[in-house]
């Protein structure tokens, strides 16, 4: 807990937001205010914020969570373990020194549960805190009619879903609409024919576009460029670093990466290795590992910006190789 003698409004003030990001939080704040005058109830709608990727959905999370006066409790839904887990390291401080805020100015404390039937919120004080768990943790207790999902709708003030895309909406809309507080649903995919299903009001959502994100100078805009190679993936890797030292220079002397999605495991284990040839370092990652293997789970990727030519290698059995790269 904070020891600032100053407010959370004149705390939020200070953060270093985009205008994008300071527009998303003040659309949440005229949303929850909206909301308080229809009639409590299941069928009050949700909000819906979208924003491209890169353009700060994770600073309005976090500046509404803990920054915003108008909201105590705030609960935190993600649909994936480690995707709450990343959320959780930055609500918890990561975000603010990027904001140029020291964490420990910032009031509320953070709670990842992690528990799938609430033990762990036992004891913990849920007033004026950021509570955070998975979808999956809704759902169960939603399911079993578990008493720590009382507790959060009793005190909840506001309910922020990231990376609402994810997860088909009928699995947990029903867990959502029973919290009678404001209910925000993030994603960074322009439309979603299930989210009827949340109830979004069109006149109370907020979408920034990528097109805005690139005229604001957020994010850099994207090349699309189709090359052909040859059978094998050292063809296609020297035809990408060839590219690459074309658009931006030379791989070793450039603060710059190369993403690669590829269509396979095995795909991803022979570019890895044909990219190793080369001299160069890389990480492969793919859900299903095998831990003796070459290729590991790997989370905390670096958060400085940089330049990314990112490109997607598809395969079959290498008979047919192509890819689309795109320059950002």
């Amino acid at each position: 807990m904070t020891n600032d003698p100053r407010s959370p409004a004149e705390l939020f003030e200070e953060l270093q937001l985009w205008p994008c990001q300071r527009r998303a939080v003040h659309s949440v704040i005229s949303y929850s205010e909206w909301f308080a005058g229809i009639a409590p109830g299941p069928s009050r709608p949700s909000m819906v914020v979208c924003m491209p990727t890169g353009s700060g959905k994770t600073a309005v999370i976090g500046s509404l969570a803990r920054c915003v006066p108008q909201f105590s409790t705030v609960v935190i839904v993600s649909p994936r373990i480690a995707v709450t887990d990343q959320l959780a390291r930055e609500v918890c401080g990561r975000l603010f020194e990027k904001l140029g805020m020291d964490p420990s100015r910032i009031p509320k404390s953070v709670v990842r549960l992690r528990q799938p039937h609430g033990a762990d919120l036992d004891g913990v004080d849920v007033e004026d805190a950021v509570i955070m768990l998975t979808v999956q943790q809704l759902q169960t207790w939603h399911r079993d009619g578990r008493s720590p999902l009382e507790r959060l709708r009793s005190k909840a003030s506001l309910h922020l879903f990231d990376e609402g895309h994810y997860e088909p909406a009928p699995a947990w809309s029903a867990a959502v609409r029973e919290f009678s507080c404001p209910r925000v649903v993030f994603t960074a995919t322009p439309f979603r024919n299930d989210f009827r299903l949340f109830n979004a009001d069109p006149n109370h959502s907020f979408f920034y576009s990528f097109g805005e994100a690139v005229t604001d100078n957020v994010i850099r805009d994207i090349e699309f460029e189709t090359i052909q190679t040859q059978r094998k993936p050292r063809h296609f890797v020297d035809r990408l670093f060839g590219l690459y030292e074309e658009r931006i220079g030379a791989f070793a002397e450039t603060n710059s990466r190369i993403i690669i999605r590829c269509d396979s495991r095995e795909s991803i284990y022979d570019l890895k290795a044909a990219v190793e040839a080369r001299g160069v370092s890389c990480i492969a990652v793919h859900e299903r590992m095998d831990p003796g293997g070459p290729m590991r789970s790997f989370v905390g990727f670096p958060t400085r910006k940089r330049r990314t030519l990112g490109c997607g290698f598809t395969s079959t059995s290498f008979l047919k190789a192509s890819t689309t790269c795109v320059s950002r």
